[in-house]
């Protein structure tokens, strides 16, 4: 039986799903759990690496993650808020991914 994701949560099938949510939302205070599917489930997943590189683009970075159920696991991703003489260069290597 499929667990219930948090209400903070978005379910993200693919890399372009999650891209679209960040351009849409990138901007609330609130972190997100992306959930996506596990590699041993019989769907694609979208992930780590690629979850992790959309959300930098959008100055998000990856805290911790958990699994859901037997297909899903979940990453919590929060928007990191840097000092100014930082943020330039997180958007360097957001543009360059």
């Amino acid at each position: 039986m499929p667990a219930i994701a948090p209400e903070n949560s978005v379910q993200c099938e693919t890399r372009a799903e999650w891209r679209a949510w960040l351009a849409e939302n990138h901007e609330r205070d609130e972190g997100v759990w992306l959930v996506t599917f596990k590699k041993t489930s019989n769907r694609p997943p979208v992930g780590y690496d690629a979850s992790i590189e959309e959300a930098l683009c959008y100055g998000w970075i990856d805290s911790r993650s958990n699994s859901l159920d037997d297909e899903r696991s979940m990453l919590l991703s929060l928007y990191k808020s840097y000092p100014a003489n930082q943020k330039k260069s997180v958007e360097k290597r957001g543009r360059r991914i």
